[in-house]
């Protein structure tokens, strides 16, 4: 402009920003001038600054700037004559453009219109539209390259809404009368999808159809149909029925997203099985209604077909994929939605219908049928701005939050940052979440997995892409997927439930709540997600129902200690139900693990909580609001009570505990000067131990493997506690018949002054000799016989020696001994658990009593021990509680330096005269129980088998044996004795174990006749005469065999000059063989110990063998009895010995 100066006109009315002539003349003074110049408008970039150019359309080439502001009009002109008025030219403008309309210029100012950017203005294109000869509009258009322009002029709506407009085609086609007819209504939708109707053609000539019999009540239905026919008209009926919802005017409730997108799923899954089953070949009609969706009942639709109406439809299958494109410069963000046919790029898509995106027009023959949703849906989004979007930089964060961020879920995004050179570098690692949703709809559970980036969340391993994009301090970042975590993530869920395995999605399972009722599914699923660092989400889930019960909670109220004793005040919760520790008891020990509670809630104990808390209801005393136990079982369920509240266990006790549990922590006493031996360091260990226990006042079992030096250690112990007590009582060592002279050898060598006495013979009721010793040995037979004399004096410690000899709780010699009055009691054993876990009650009572309570609440809790899966919990509860108070160490945990020892199982086969004998009592007693057992008296079977078994377990030794018939001496057994003498004899010591006396003297006789040595052992023999025949085996090189009955000789005795152990009739006690082998494999032995078991190959021996594999889960060194193992076998097992 030549003239700088600009003439402000203020609005006539600012509210309205309009302009009268009259109220025009008062900026212009001349009285005459030209007052039409026909200016045009000139589109310059000033339009964003609301700078107008008009320029004249004549040869004095004016050209006259207008300004827009909110207050003004300033006007300017290239003439230059403006001084205080304004010019002809400006005057004529302005006359012109408001003559008949004073608003004129109010259309081209809009404060809230979008205005760009400077640095954005080369994205936008200027167009004029006349909506009015006496209104201009000034239109910002992005341009060609860019598409649409992200929230520009509301184009953030990029959903189209669809037209409900009716067109007509004339018809060119005509059916016959009758004839069943199935048609695509192309702007009608159910869910969004497109849908089948069937017709029947009508009566006039050139209106082939007008309403669907499924529409119409009052129509007729079609009659006999073909097979395809019949198929179509199901699937049509199928998807309208889906679909009724949407032909109802009056809806009762809208139906929820989740139950759109479950009934849009199943008509895809129709349409799926309808084009590839039926029109892959057959051309289709397509048509237009007269209607919207919600008239559908009420219309009549009219079909004339034109050529293009009738196409062929060919199903996308995968065919057809989209690629998302983004790119991003310092303008801003271009998407570009890119869809591929089989490998190639569409330029130009045609859709059929103008609702929806399902039906693509390939060519003049072909419609493709995009069977993806998620294709469709986003087809439908962008198909009106030619799959092109431009995002301004400052609208970035809200196109990811609502375009990119969803489509993310579906589709890969390559992304590229034209402002960063080294592309890669815009790839990071986010930290990612784990999350599982569960979600409730009627009877079912559905689970979906997805990844959590932080701004996007994805469905695990059904991936578009290994890269993701994020949103995250106000830009977008690419982060790598990682697809083995999310496979794993996958196999995680799947192996929660046993059906998950059959379903085919990797990211979405269904679960029906009946097959998770009563039990702690969805507990056990939330504890298995925190162990694995997944989020879980429950959703619209009932907690106390039958799929989802409450879980058992408690709360420590009250802790106190008195008189030794701690008292723990402790309230259950079952859901709404909240009980005292007595009545809780009822149900903590009930079989189920599921109940009812206040007739509503439901409620679920797990295994877990049981374990944790039975063991302390089975040995403390519940007194409401109390469960109170001794300083013993405090020690003992320390880990247990830390479970249940931290602030049970205080700092000492927990201390006392560690170091029980822990013997590298209890220090080591000094061995006083007075024992004459040198400690191992296992024996050292094993004496502190006992040691520790004394100073708490404890009882305590140590049950080393027999030869570890159990007696050395207790007598170390004894001598320790007389040194530091001299005046106090004296103890009383409590031993078999067997092991009396063993313990006053072991007391003299070790500690020769202290002083002992044997109360045992037919002086043995002297009390002042009692009274003067330390130690006073006596047998259980003597402590039976003199228990009230026993029971009137005060010992310091009482051992029991093979304590397994009180492992009977209601035997008189337990009640005995129990009642005798010491300070400490200690037992030692080499097997604590013989017959059954009761063995481990008696004896733990024994020397702790009250430490496992009443036996009822005891047996409740390990009566499943032997019943399989069961025991191994059991065990671990039992394990547990008796640790600290029971200290066993094996001959391979601690004494390296022992020899090696062999054990083996040799099979032999019968002779022929011997297995004849031997099948015929075999079906004889077999035919015998399986009658008793079918009969009345049924229980009897197992005592009838206990004898047949007993007298077929001889004939494996020799029929000699039977007393009830006259049989030749057939024994491949004793025929095998003869190889031991010749072969083993010459050159080696044996130790040969049976449990019949009987059978010993057969082998006698066969030893005899190779003139070898040999001793004999069996329970009728007197000390003395026990103490001979060790002393002649060990000392005596001539004496070269060693026979002994394997009750007699299981314990006490040290027969290390023996290397070859055999077991002549191995039979249901693992344990009594264990120890009889042990006789030589014990300390100060120097040679490798052979030891062999001999069976008689396909009879009862080898069948119990068998059995007893089975059987003998309970514990390391149990013992089974006849009776104990016939308890514990079925029917069939039973009978099954007998084969």
């Amino acid at each position: 402009m030549k003239n700088e100066l600009d003439i402000t006109i203020p609005w006539q009315n600012k509210h309205e920003k309009s302009l009268s002539i009259v109220y025009l003349k008062r900026f212009f003074n001349e009285k005459s001038a030209r007052l039409s110049w026909d200016f045009k408008i000139i589109l310059e970039e000033s339009v964003f600054n609301n700078r107008y150019v008009f320029e004249s359309l004549y040869k004095e080439n004016i050209r006259v700037q207008i300004t827009l502001t909110a207050d003004h009009l300033k006007a300017n002109c290239s003439c230059g004559s403006m001084n205080t008025t304004l010019c002809e030219h400006v005057y004529g403008l302005l006359r012109e453009k408001l003559s008949g309309n004073k608003y004129y210029f109010s259309h081209l100012y809009d404060p809230k219109w979008f205005l760009p950017q400077p640095d954005q203005r080369e994205l936008f294109g200027l167009s004029l539209k006349d909506e009015h000869r006496r209104i201009t509009k000034i239109e910002i258009n992005a341009k060609a390259d860019y598409g649409s322009i992200y929230g520009f002029h509301g184009a953030s709506e990029l959903c189209y809404a669809a037209s409900n407009k009716i067109s007509f085609l004339e018809p060119t086609v005509c059916r016959s009368e009758g004839k069943f007819i199935v048609a695509i209504p192309i702007n009608n939708t159910i869910d969004q999808l497109p849908f089948l109707l069937p017709f029947l053609s009508g009566e006039k000539k050139k209106v082939v159809f007008k309403e669907s019999y499924l529409l119409k009540d009052d129509l007729p239905h079609p009659k006999h149909l073909t097979c395809q026919e019949m198929m179509l008209d199901a699937i049509a009926k199928k998807m309208l029925q889906l679909g009724s919802f949407a032909f109802n005017m009056v809806r009762s409730e809208e139906p929820s997203l989740l139950e759109q997108s479950e009934r849009a799923y199943r008509i895809m899954d129709l349409w799926r099985d309808l084009i590839s089953n039926q029109w892959d070949r057959d051309e289709v009609i397509f048509f237009y209604s007269h209607t919207n969706n919600f008239g559908l009942r009420h219309c009549q639709f009219r079909y004339r077909a034109a050529s293009n109406q009738m196409y062929k439809l060919k199903i996308a299958n995968g065919d057809f994929k989209l690629k998302i494109q983004v790119v991003e410069n310092q303008k801003g963000l271009l998407m570009e939605v890119l869809p591929y046919y089989k490998g190639n790029l569409l330029k130009k898509i045609k859709f059929l219908s103008d609702v929806h995106s399902f039906f693509v027009e390939l060519n003049s023959k072909y419609v493709l049928f995009i069977d993806d949703m998620q294709i469709g849906k986003l087809l439908n989004q962008f198909r009106h701005s030619e799959f092109k979007i431009f995002v301004l930089r400052q609208d970035i964060p809200k196109f990811y939050e609502d375009i990119l961020r969803p489509i993310a879920q579906y589709f890969p995004i390559v992304y590229e940052n034209e402002m960063v050179k080294d592309h890669a570098a815009t790839k990071e690692t986010i930290e990612a979440t784990k999350i599982l949703e569960v979600s409730l709809q009627d009877d079912l559970l559905l689970l979906k997995a997805s990844i959590d980036f932080g701004t996007v969340t994805l469905p695990i391993v059904e991936m578009p892409s290994t890269t993701v994009l994020t949103y995250v301090d106000h830009e977008i970042r690419v982060q790598e997927r990682d697809t083995d975590d999310e496979l794993a993530f996958s196999n995680f869920v799947k192996s929660q439930h046993e059906s998950f395995e059959k379903q085919a999605s990797p990211h979405t399972w269904e679960l029906r709540t009946s097959l998770i009722a009563r039990t702690n599914w969805i507990k056990n699923l939330r504890k298995a997600c925190q162990d694995h660092q997944i989020k879980l989400k429950l959703i619209g889930l009932v907690q106390g129902s039958y799929y989802y019960p409450f879980s058992l909670k408690w709360e420590v109220v009250e802790v106190k200690s008195q008189s030794n004793l701690l008292y723990i005040n402790i309230k259950f919760r079952l859901g709404k139900l909240i009980l005292e520790p007595s009545l809780f008891e009822d149900y903590l020990f009930e079989k189920k693990n599921w109940f009812k509670v206040n007739g509503e809630d439901h409620v679920y104990i797990s295994d877990s909580l049981k374990s944790l808390f039975i063991p302390l209801f089975a040995q403390a005393r519940v007194d409401d609001p109390y469960i109170i136990l001794t300083s013993a079982q405090l020690i003992s369920f320390q880990t247990q009570l830390e479970k249940i509240d931290p602030k049970i266990i205080n700092d000492s006790t927990r201390e006392r505990r560690d170091k029980l549990a822990n013997m590298t922590e209890i220090p080591l006493l000094d061995v006083p000067d007075t024992v004459k031996a040198t400690l191992r360091p296992y024996q050292l260990v094993g004496f502190s131990w006992l040691g520790f226990l004394q100073e708490f006042q404890w009882g305590g079992i140590l049950a080393d493997d027999m030869g570890l030096g159990k007696t050395l250690q207790v007598i170390t112990l004894l001598e320790y506690y007389y040194q530091n007590n001299p005046d106090a009582d004296p103890s009383i060592v409590v031993v078999p018949n067997s092991l009396l002279f063993n313990w006053q050898n072991e007391i003299k060598k070790f500690v020769p002054q202290r002083r002992y006495h044997i109360y045992h013979g037919i002086k043995r009721k002297d009390q002042e000799t009692l009274a003067k010793a330390s130690i006073v040995l006596t047998t259980y037979g003597t402590a039976m016989t003199d228990f009230s004399f026993l029971q009137s004096q005060s010992f310091s410690y009482m051992v029991l020696d093979e304590s397994q000899m009180v492992k009977n709780r209601n035997s008189k010699r337990f009640e005995y001994l129990f009642s005798i009055k010491a300070s400490f009691r200690i037992a030692m054993t080499g097997t604590p658990i013989e017959n059954g876990i009761q063995d481990i009650y008696a004896q733990m009572t024994m020397v702790n009593p009250g430490f496992f309570g009443n036996y009822r609440n005891f047996n409740k809790m390990f009566k499943s021990m032997g019943e399989g899966e069961g025991m191994d919990v059991s065990l671990m509860n039992l394990q547990k509680m008796i640790a600290p108070f029971i200290l066993r160490r094996t001959k391979k945990q601690v004494a390296i330096d022992l020899p090696d020892k062999t054990e083996t199982i040799l099979y032999l086969d019968m002779q022929e005269g011997q297995r004849k004998i031997y099948d015929s009592y075999r079906k004889k007693y077999r035919e015998e129980i399986e009658e008793n057992l079918n009969s009345e008296e049924s229980t009897k079977s197992k005592f009838l088998a206990i004898e047949a078994l007993q007298k077929l377990r001889k004939l494996c030794n020799s029929p000699v044996l039977m007393t009830d018939g006259d049989f030749a001496n057939n024994s491949i057994k004793l025929d095998f004795i003869d190889e031991i003498m010749e072969e083993v004899a010459p050159n080696h010591k044996i130790l040969l174990f049976s449990s019949y006396t009987s059978m010993l003297k057969l082998v006698a006789q066969r030893i005899e006749k190779y003139n070898l040595g040999y001793t004999y052992l069996d329970g009728k023999m007197n000390q003395e005469q026990r103490q001979s025949a060790v002393e002649r085996f060990q000392i005596e090189d001539t004496c070269r065999v060693f026979l002994i009955s394997l009750k007699a000789g299981g314990t006490g005795l040290n027969l290390t000059a023996a290397d070859y152990v055999y077991i002549l009739d191995p039979w249901w006690n693992p344990a009594a063989e264990a120890q009889a082998i042990d006789r030589c494999y014990r300390i100060g032995q120097d040679k490798h110990v052979m030891a062999y078991k001999i069976v008689c190959r396909n009879s009862v021996e080898e069948r119990i063998l068998e059995l007893q594999a089975i059987k003998k889960r309970m514990a390391e060194g149990l013992i089974l009895d006849e009776a104990n193992l016939m308890k514990s076998i079925s029917k069939e097992e039973l009978l099954k010995l007998f084969e």
